[in-house]
């Protein structure tokens, strides 16, 4: 626990139950439409810790090496050795 009595893991459920509540306020058009822009913000985290981890490479070799990353998880999922943590 913190000095000021928070914790993280509270913090973490408070704002995961205002993410479904904001959710159920939204029709489904703006559901799918805050998936996607989740999906672009993983992508583009991923892609940013690929050109950390590589700093010379350019963007399309960034892009490819995310593209082999994202296939490598897929196969993991698809074999069982990986589940994502809400099938968990």
């Amino acid at each position: 626990m913190t000095t000021t009595g928070i914790t993280l893991n509270d913090l973490q459920e408070a704002i995961f139950r205002d993410q479904v509540m904001q959710a159920r306020r939204m029709d489904e058009q703006g559901r799918f439409r805050a998936g996607l822009e989740q999906g672009d913000f993983a992508t583009g985290l991923m892609l940013s810790g690929i050109q950390a981890e590589f700093p010379d490479v350019d963007t399309e070799t960034a892009r490819k090496l995310l593209r082999q990353r994202l296939q490598i998880l897929r196969r993991l999922e698809e074999h069982g050795f990986y589940r994502p943590a809400e099938a968990a």
